[in-house]
């Protein structure tokens, strides 16, 4: 059964994808936002392959796992990135310029 919702996830994912990429007049955010489905996808992936016990054979999975680990820091900058319209005009700002870039450290730090 749980198989049905990581599959019904990967296809949600892909689709939403595939809406954003084909979309006209993209910015910066749009650009984002793919990336921020694309760690999903693989944090799925991840939960799917670990659930069926395939990680520890395959070098490809073990590698998919720890990325997968250490993605879970960039869902927060990743996020905050998104939910700004523009983020020139974001970095315009001092203390918004200086919120962005504590959680972007915060993510790359650990990543």
């Amino acid at each position: 059964m749980v198989e049905y919702i990581y599959a019904g996830s990967v296809m949600l994912i892909l689709f939403i994808i595939l809406l954003v990429i084909e979309k006209k007049n993209k910015n910066i955010s749009d650009y984002i936002f793919v990336t921020w489905l694309a760690v999903f996808l693989l944090n799925i992936t991840t939960f799917f392959i670990v659930r069926n016990n395939i990680y520890p054979d395959n070098i490809g999975a073990k590698l998919l796992v720890e990325f997968s680990e250490a993605s879970v820091f960039l869902h927060g900058p990743l996020f905050s990135y998104i939910q700004f319209p523009s983020p020139q005009r974001l970095l315009e700002s001092p203390q918004k310029k200086f919120f962005i870039l504590y959680h972007f450290w915060q993510g790359s730090l650990f990543f």
